[in-house]
């Protein structure tokens, strides 16, 4: 881990470069803007929703047109811990699904890992999360 000045400066960009990605990830999900959404991610992103199987390549595209519609969603990061090019960043949330003609409310912890690309784009490489109000 590089302590310099330099090498601080650096995480603290790089924590700020993946904070600034959750409005876009908000947005797109309450678009239901799949290909913004997907732009956000690496080629390889792996989706874990609670309850499902592991989702990556093409099946995340027919995985996001199947899940519910997100009236509105919030969430944050909690922590982010970077290492070079690779972050993982763990948090909380909440959103107003439509299921059915119903709306339902998720609460939600989740970890999400990043990849800085070889142009220094971080990009979501897994999400994976969990609902907290459901009965165990």
């Amino acid at each position: 881990m590089d302590i310099s000045p330099a090498g601080a400066q650096r995480q603290a960009d790089d924590t700020a470069q993946i904070r600034a990605l959750i409005a876009p990830w908000r947005q797109a999900c309450l678009d239901r803007d799949w290909d913004a959404l997907l732009a956000l991610c690496t080629q390889d992103i792996v989706i874990s929703g609670p309850g499902e199987p592991k989702v990556t390549g093409d099946a995340v595209r027919s995985w996001l047109e199947a899940y519910p519609i997100i009236v509105t969603m919030e969430f944050d990061f909690d922590r982010v811990e970077v290492s070079g090019d690779l972050a993982a960043a763990n948090g909380s949330g909440s959103m107003l699904l439509e299921v059915e003609g119903q709306e339902s409310t998720a609460v939600f912890d989740f970890t999400d890992l990043f990849r800085k690309d070889d142009d220094g784009t971080w990009r979501y490489s897994s999400v994976t999360f969990n609902q907290k109000d459901v009965p165990a």
